[in-house]
Order: C-alpha cells, then structure tokens, then sequence
C-alpha cells in the first residue's frame, strides 16, 4: 500500500510503494539526507480529507503567515545524515599533461628571451677574424640589401670601386664564381696600429684552395693553417697581402706586414683570446650597432672625437652643426651608427657610450629640451645645425624632414641612443649620394666627412686602403646629435 513521507531535511515528498519498517534508514532523491522511518506512517487510506481553505474576503487585507512545518522525527530516531555529493574526478594523466605543456611553453619563452639577448650576433663570426682590439670596425649586410631590387641598383653603382668589392671580385674570378651574386657580407677594422683587415662572407660556399689563382700566389703556414701572399689588388690596402679561407664561405684580406703575433691571432679567428678581441672590446654598444644592415663603430679618442671649429673654421661659417657633435661627444667612449633596410622604412640608429649610465641620461634630457624633441610639430623651424646636417650627410630635403620628424632619444645603461627613418621609396631618390659620400667618388679618395664632422679621411673597407686617412667618418647618413 503506497505511502507518504517527507524529508524532515528538504522537506521533500516521497512516495514510497509501502510503509517502510519504523526506524529503517531512509534516503532522500533530492538532496541525499538519511533519515530513520518514522512510527506512525500514514497510508493513503489514512490520509483526512484535504479541507478546503475559505475563501479570503475581499476587505481582509491583512497578511497571513505561513506556519512552518517542522520536520517529523520518530521518538528515538537519529537525526538525518547528509550524503557528500558527488565529485567527479579530474584526469590525472590530463592534468600531467596541462602542467607539463604550460612548463614548457614558459621555458621556451625564456629560453627565446635568453638567446636573443645573450646570443652572438653574425657579424661576429667575421669579426672575430680581425686584428685584436681594432679601434674602428664597419660592416654591410650585402645580401640583405639585394633583396630589395631598386635599393640595391641605387647601391651597387657607387661602390664598385670601394675596397671590399675589389677584393671580392678578385675571389670570385679566382674561385670561379659570379661577382654580382659572390658577396654576402663584409667587415673590415683597424687596430690604430697599421694592422687591419678584411673580411669577406660569400653567399655560396667555394674551395678556398682556390685562393692560390689569386695573382702572385704562394702557399705559407701560420699557426698550422695555409694562408698565400699575394700581389697588390689595386684599391685594396697597398702593396703584398696575405689571404686565407677559415671556412667555406669566409675570406680574409690583410697587408702582408701584418706582425707574425697578430697575424697567428687572426688566422685562428682569436680562439682563446675572445674575451679581450674586437667584439668585447665595444660590449653591448657592438652587440646592438651589428645588427643593422649597415653600421659602423669606433672608439673615441684625442684622434677621433669631433673638435671643437678653430678660429679660422669659424670665421668660414657653418660650424654649428661641428660644434654640436664636439659637445655632445665630449665624454662618450665609443661611437656606432647603423641603418637597417626594410621594404617600407630605414630605421638610422646613433649610439655613445659613456662613462656611466648618468652621463647618458643628461644627454638624453638635453636631447629633450632641445628642438629636435619637438620636430613633430610643424610650426618648429629646425635648427641651424639641423639644416647643415641635412646639406652635409644627406643631401635631401624631403629625407630631412622625415628624419626631424621621427627624431627620438633614449638610454641603455650608459649607452645613449638617438634614431630617426625615413621611407623607403624617399630615401631612394638620395641613396646613391649617399653612398658616394661614404666612399669618397673612389678606392683612393680623400673621403667626404660622414656623421661625425671632423672626422675626415674615409673608413676602412668602404673607401681606400684600410687604416689609411685620418679619423674614421661615420658611413652614411644618421642623426645630428642634439
């Protein structure tokens, strides 16, 4: 005979198909209490008659109270229990496997971090080939350039006659390869001392056995690798060199009076002595100025720190733009600037380390109150020393005015860092000037000054024999420092 309980816990009905027997345990659908069977189970039979509520007269509006009903608990019996819902449980294998996915995605992460900032950056697999502690190094990403068709015909014209495409053209009739397409990269440096070097990276690997078709070839041996000598290449260094091939792709170029000691240093690429070589030598201010597509840095010195105009300079006119890099200059270590090539823009990078990170900041705050933080207001006029900049490096009104309205200044450490770009296509229409000012017109030519007034005398690699001339100019078109 059916009966009828309710959860003294819920209050829950349960229709139960017969009268359970008095304190048997009784388990709620709803919300899992147990509860003992009460004594006096009423059956459906038992059950009075459900009254019928009168109903409420219209003028009584007085609230009623709903009586609470209190749960019915046999005599004796046990409070009801709860029953702990069930939880489900989480794979442990997915759970491993989520963890251990997350673990290492983070320490890819940190891994790309780590190794973009404490890698080596290309260039210093030629650099590496220089002479120890060269006080001037430059070099261009060839292959780079030439991946941009229209850029690299303004490019190719003016440096034909610059040292590191003679020497590479020699190699390449020797090797049997094209000299168009031979050339990948280059660097070339000097020590101070009249030991330089240059270093070539060729796109596809050849035999560098092939180095003995050079003219004049013969065979020697130095720190148990062959090296020949060779004779002059016209516009490369002058007189006799000697020439080697550390890898398939790599060539180096030196004069033959090279001393034996720097000699042996540089033909097994510096191996024990890279802590004190070229690359750490200029530290995190070499690291950053490598990366661009072309780049030069120095260190700075009595012969290679922009001078103050004399009198006579003064007199002429148009020193505002010397006297500004003189002063800017005054207590900086070394010097780089770089120009990186993409499809849209040119990116141009000046960097000086100081002393110290405060030395660096007070020029960046002089840089702040200086006209050229303002140049994306077009009211500004710019300075004088600006303009001169413009005639003297660039040589192009519209590249100016894109580069003073770019102008942007920041620290490193102690290293300050000064960039402007230009477009792309703009740049175009003055790249060849450019580039014929950083070589001089020629292999032999005096050398226009560069970024740096008072620099005179052309770079090594770019223009002429390396280490030949006065204080290195800066290659290509920068930034005028504030």
């Amino acid at each position: 005979m059916a009966v009828e309980l309710r959860c003294p816990d819920c209050r829950a009905k349960l229709n139960l198909k017969k009268a359970p027997e008095p304190g048997t345990e009784v388990e709620c659908p709803e919300c899992y209490a147990i509860f003992d069977a009460p004594e006096d189970v009423r059956t459906d039979d038992d059950a009075p008659p459900a009254r019928r509520r009168p109903a409420a007269d219209d003028d009584d509006d007085r609230p009623r109270k709903k009586k609470e009903k209190k749960p019915k608990v046999a005599p004796g019996a046990k409070a009801p229990r709860k029953r702990k819902a069930k939880v489900k449980e989480t794979n442990k294998t997915v759970l491993i496997v989520l963890i251990a996915g997350g673990l290492a995605f983070l320490g890819l992460v940190i891994f790309m971090l780590v190794w973009f900032f404490v890698k080596k950056p290309a260039a210093y697999e030629l650099i590496n080939y220089l002479p120890p502690d060269c006080n001037t190094v430059e070099g261009a990403n060839i292959g780079h350039v030439r991946r941009y068709i229209e850029l690299y015909k303004k490019f190719e014209q003016p440096v034909d006659g610059a040292s590191f495409k003679l020497a590479s053209d020699a190699v390449a009739t020797a090797v049997g390869g094209d000299a168009k397409e031979f050339l990948d990269y280059f660097v070339s440096g000097s020590n101070g001392n009249g030991e330089s070097a240059l270093v070539l990276k060729a796109m596809k690997p050849f035999d560098g056995s092939q180095l003995s078709k050079l003219p004049g070839a013969k065979k020697g041996t130095a720190d148990g690798r062959d090296y020949y000598t060779v004779d002059p290449i016209a516009g490369v260094y002058s007189g006799q060199l000697k020439v080697f091939s550390p890898s398939a792709k790599l060539v180096v170029f030196c004069p033959a009076g090279v001393a034996p000691g720097t000699f042996n240093k540089m033909i097994s690429g510096n191996a024990g002595n890279l802590e004190s070589a070229t690359a750490a030598r200029f530290g995190d201010l070499g690291k950053q100025t490598v990366r661009g597509t072309a780049w030069i840095m120095f260190m700075l010195d009595e012969k290679s720190r922009p001078k103050e105009p004399d009198e006579k300079e003064a007199a002429a006119g148009q020193v505002d733009y010397q006297k500004q890099a003189a002063q800017a200059t005054k207590s900086a270590k070394a010097f780089g600037f770089k120009a990186s090539v993409g499809s849209r823009h040119v990116k141009f990078e000046v960097r000086l380390q100081f002393p110290d990170a405060d030395a660096a900041k007070a020029l960046r705050d002089r840089f702040r109150e200086s006209p050229l933080a303002k140049g994306d207001d077009a009211s500004i006029d710019p300075p004088r020393y600006w303009k001169q900049f413009v005639s003297k490096v660039v040589g192009n009104q519209k590249v100016g005015v894109e580069l003073f309205t770019s102008i942007g200044a920041s620290t490193s450490g102690d290293v300050f860092v000064l960039s402007a770009e230009s477009e792309t296509q703009t740049l175009m229409d003055s790249v060849g000037s450019m580039v014929t000012k950083m070589v001089g017109g020629g292999s032999q030519g005096g050398g226009a000054p560069g970024m740096m007034p008072g620099g005179g005398g052309p770079p090594p690699g770019m223009n002429g024999p390396a280490g030949q001339g006065g204080r290195p100019a800066a290659a290509g078109a920068g930034v005028a420092l504030p």
